[in-house]
């Protein structure tokens, strides 16, 4: 499951800014650009690096030049495009050992080469307010309970794709992730108290369940689209669905009328064996109940340059904005020792120098 980490990482090459005479680009992991002052840093510096959508504290020296842009004494650390070139994060400068000069977390803790400081600099994961309608209303986890897993970042992990891998790339549409499956189903013949075991269906956000007759947009949503009764039927017995609801978020329509929500399926795991369906055979099972999924945009052989330059552009679903990025996963699931399954996302440019969350 991906986590917010503030990672202690050595540079690379410094490139210079085509248009800033002062500022070099660094990109870290290989995937991910940060413009820096050139005089500031050298190839081999050690560095903190903050990345996008993460809240610092500005009454700390490191982040006390964006206190103008804070609110409550935090900023948002956001993607920004400086004289044309594009830079996510920021790299800081931990304090220095006055003996040594190995780097410091808090006052006392060494810094080294892929720590995690995010605590050591009071830095936090920005996650957006939840509408009055969305908030509450939480219920108890059905047992067993589907899991639940983050999306890890492209540009981090661009090796965890082989070359020529067989790969399939959907649109990633901005809204709310959900899930929903009926339970029941996982043990038929189950009997407590004489009487079979009761169905029941769950509805939820990415991480608590929710009422299912409440006002929470992933109910509602789930109540538009009749998938109470889709999940009831005999060929999604035992399977859980993720979708992303859609419709609700500000200047991301995908073709909704206003306060209209609707659901696209991103993926769909077996419940009890823990298994994820290969996405051919999720869209053939949700062409059968009638679920829309999320646009495939490409399938094929894994190339970046081919693949990459999908996350831009308008969104397949609505003319009218832009597209938040892709997704990208091999044609059959397969699991990375490093962060688990292999299934990625990559924001497009477009997106995150102009959203407004």
């Amino acid at each position: 499951m991906s986590e917010h980490h503030v990672t202690v990482v050595r540079l690379g090459y410094l490139e210079k800014h085509p248009n800033a005479d002062t500022l070099s680009i660094v990109k870290v992991y290989g995937g991910y650009p940060c413009l820096v002052r050139t005089a500031e840093w050298a190839e081999g510096d050690l560095a903190a690096y903050v990345p996008e959508d993460s809240l610092v504290d500005v009454t700390r020296p490191e982040f006390a030049f964006l206190a103008p842009k804070a609110k409550d004494g935090w900023a948002r650390v956001r993607a920004v495009r400086l004289r044309g070139i594009f830079s996510m994060g920021l790299l800081v400068k931990p304090p220095r050992h006055p003996e040594d000069g190995s780097f410091l977390a808090g006052a006392e803790v060494l810094w080294h080469e892929g720590d995690d400081v995010a605590e050591a600099l009071g830095v936090r994961k920005y996650e957006p307010p939840l509408e009055t309608a969305s908030r509450g209303q939480d219920v108890p986890s059905p047992s067993p309970e589907p899991p639940h897993y983050d999306l890890e970042g492209l540009r981090r992990w661009m090796d965890a794709l082989q070359p020529g891998e067989p790969v399939v790339v959907t649109e990633k549409l901005h809204g709310s992730s959900g899930r929903a499956f009926v339970s029941g189903f996982l043990y038929p013949y189950r009997v407590e108290g004489g009487m079979p075991k009761r169905r029941f269906f769950h509805v939820g956000s990415h991480t608590r369940w929710k009422d299912r007759e409440g006002t929470t947009e992933w109910a509602v949503a789930a109540r538009e689209v009749g998938l109470r009764e889709k999940c009831s039927s005999a060929m999604a017995a035992g399977y859980a669905f993720y979708w992303e609801c859609i419709g609700k978020v500000g200047g991301f329509p995908y073709g909704h009328q206003r306060g209209r929500l609707g659901l696209r399926v991103f993926d769909v795991c077996h419940v009890r064996s823990r298994t994820w369906l290969a996405h051919e055979d999720l869209e053939t099972l949700c062409k059968e109940l009638d679920l829309l999924t999320v646009p495939v945009l490409y399938r094929g052989p894994w190339d970046p340059g081919v693949v990459l330059p999908l996350a831009e552009g308008q969104s397949t679903l609505d003319a009218s904005h832009v597209r938040e990025g892709i997704v990208v996963r091999p044609a059959y699931d397969r699991v990375d020792l490093r962060f688990g399954r292999v299934v990625l996302k990559y924001h497009g440019e477009g997106f995150l120098v102009g959203k407004k969350r």
